[in-house]
């Protein structure tokens, strides 16, 4: 299996020596180079500075809720912690809890995030042994010292000049390129499972496609599969809307056909069945409508509607600056097309005619 360790950081956490388990090579890189120092599907252990996090002894209660501990540890701190609380995240391990800055570890979050390897973000002090209460071990330009189980970085200026670290410059100290051996990342790797991982997984579209290894076409297949699952069911309830806007519309159209003067139809469906209970439909062999000819003598361009009532066999026409003569002698003959006149509302001026004749057939 090939693992990449984070050698402990140095203080401006500009710079990350980062180790190869099977070659023992060691690269130096950054944050933002740190996938391309890292094979596809190795495992890369992330060890967190403690310069970047708290530690304080806790009893965490088993029997309680991770909640109810996490308020129980909040109040014990609250009065001597500087930072806001809220802006800290906790985490809890064996006898310890940390606080760890939300905005630090949400970056660090994210730049593992685009690298293509099972990642291990652990507190560096707990890699060298819970079983250690006192330890110094000599970095770069600091010291990572342990006291009474709490880890501490310290510089080395300030561990020989200030007298309050007198107690911790008696621990003897241990150079990082003597324990960082073989012994060390074997012992690492053997307890990697019982170790708090707090590497969480940032989800983001650069993220994804690393980890499920999408190509850009299949990407953005899938992105349009996405947005037709999302948008179709509108197209569809756009589709039936438009639909039953059209029958709403066929319907009083209909409705219109048979009475021009109707202007109320709020429940056609309602309408059309009383319209159907009251038509005789044993009659139908025998129904008829008035003479289309005879309509057609009165001249297209004088006729300006004709309202039909197929149920009574009658047919209103309304008629505008028709030539009366024209119209007295249609009248006259009006009876040898099976046509009879029930009733005439005719306004004369200037010897041209205009209102509506409601003519029947002989049977009406």
């Amino acid at each position: 299996m090939n693992i990449f360790i984070t050698k402990f950081l140095n203080k401006n956490f500009d710079q990350i020596e980062l180790f190869q388990s099977e070659s023992n090579e060691v690269y130096k890189t950054d944050l933002a180079g740190l996938a391309e120092c890292i094979d596809s599907y190795a495992t890369l252990i992330f060890l967190l500075p403690c310069s970047k996090y708290s530690t304080y002894e806790f009893e965490y209660d088993s029997s309680l809720s991770h909640n109810i501990n996490e308020s129980n540890f909040i109040s014990e701190i609250d009065s001597y912690v500087v930072n806001d609380i809220s802006t800290q995240n906790i985490v809890f391990n064996n006898n310890q809890a940390f606080l760890i800055d939300r905005d630090f570890l949400d970056s660090i979050n994210t730049a593992l995030s685009n690298v293509n390897a099972k990642i291990y973000l652990i507190p560096e002090h707990l890699t060298l042994s819970d079983q250690i209460k006192e330890f110094n071990l000599e970095l770069e330009d600091e010291h990572l010292i342990i006291s009474n189980g709490i880890p501490l970085r310290i510089s080395k200026e300030m561990l020989s000049s200030n007298s309050l670290f007198a107690d911790l410059n008696k621990i003897s100290a241990v150079k990082v390129e003597d324990y960082f051996d073989q012994k060390f990342i074997s012992d690492l790797i053997a307890n990697l499972n019982k170790l708090p991982n707090i590497f969480k997984f940032d989800i983001s579209i650069r993220s994804l496609k690393l980890h499920l290894g999408i190509s850009k076409k299949l990407f953005y297949g899938l992105v349009a599969s996405l947005l037709l699952i999302f948008f179709i069911p509108f197209g569809i309830s756009a589709l039936a809307e438009k639909k039953h806007d059209e029958y709403k519309q066929g319907i009083y159209q209909i409705f219109r056909a048979l009475d021009y003067n109707s202007t109320n139809i709020s429940n056609p469906k309602r309408q059309a069945d009383l319209i159907a209970d009251n038509f005789d439909l044993s009659q139908q062999n025998t129904f008829q409508m008035p003479n289309l000819e005879f309509i057609e003598r009165f001249g297209v361009e004088n006729v300006y509607r004709i309202n039909i009532q197929p149920i009574d066999g009658t047919a209103k026409i309304y008629i505008k600056d028709f030539p009366s003569n024209q119209l007295s002698a249609l009248l006259a003959v009006s009876s040898s097309f099976d046509i009879n006149i029930l009733e005439r509302n005719i306004n004369t001026e200037s010897g041209l005619s205009s209102g509506f004749i409601l003519i029947g057939t002989d049977n009406v």
